[in-house]
């Protein structure tokens, strides 16, 4: 019921209006808490960056099933991937730092592009071209 703008409580037995306030005000801050760990957070992608590319030979033919390996210079963490047919690869959620990638294949020379330095939300393109 309303008055003036102002609600009035029913007080069941020993209960008092205050006491039934800061009840209702503890079970509204447990429902919104609940709320909020219920809910999944991206935290990944606010402290994360990717590297992205293509490797190809000296004639600009893409190299398939290469292997793409990225060394966080700062933890010592590895990550890998494989090129795609087209040559393509992709390394997602690392996390922020300096870097260094790495591409090898059998019949090709091993490159390794050094200095690659990550910040938050960034997507590094590196790309690599394979000699014989």
């Amino acid at each position: 019921m309303m008055i003036l703008g102002r609600s009035t409580t029913v007080v069941h037995g020993d209960e008092s209006p205050r006491l039934s306030r800061s009840r209702t005000r503890r079970g509204f801050a447990s429902l919104c808490l609940l709320v909020l760990m219920a809910c999944p957070f991206p935290a990944g992608a606010q402290v994360s960056a990717a590297i992205s590319g293509v490797v190809i030979d000296a004639s600009g033919a893409a190299v398939p099933a290469a292997t793409v390996t990225a060394k966080n210079l700062e933890t010592a963490t590895v990550r890998t991937t494989v090129t795609d047919a087209a040559g393509r690869y992709q390394l997602l959620e690392l996390p922020v730092g300096e870097y260094e990638v790495t591409v090898a294949r059998n019949g090709f020379q091993t490159i390794v592009h050094r200095g690659i330095h990550l910040v938050v939300a960034q997507e590094a393109r590196v790309d690599f071209i394979l000699q014989v």
